[in-house]
């Protein structure tokens, strides 16, 4: 299962113009994306961290985890 979970495992941030907070909950951004015993399972970062015991709700909210998950902007095109 480990393999399988690695294998699969993908990592998309949201854009830095899309903040979580905006999101629909019926049409929320997907960050992670993993099979995991035969069964895909997609889910925001946020809800990642917590289904899975990396921080507690009440952590999910202070700066260090809010502010540190970010995509920097693509480098300029140099012609």
């Amino acid at each position: 299962m480990t393999c399988e979970f690695l294998s699969s495992f993908d990592f998309a941030p949201r854009p830095a113009d899309r903040p979580e907070e905006d999101d629909d909950p019926d049409d929320s951004w997907i960050d992670v994306c993993f099979r995991l015993a035969h069964q895909w399972h997609l889910m925001s970062v946020r809800q990642f961290a917590q289904h899975y015991g990396l921080y507690r709700v009440e952590e999910l909210d202070i700066p260090i985890y809010t502010d540190g998950i970010w995509m920097p902007p693509p480098p300029p095109v140099r012609l």
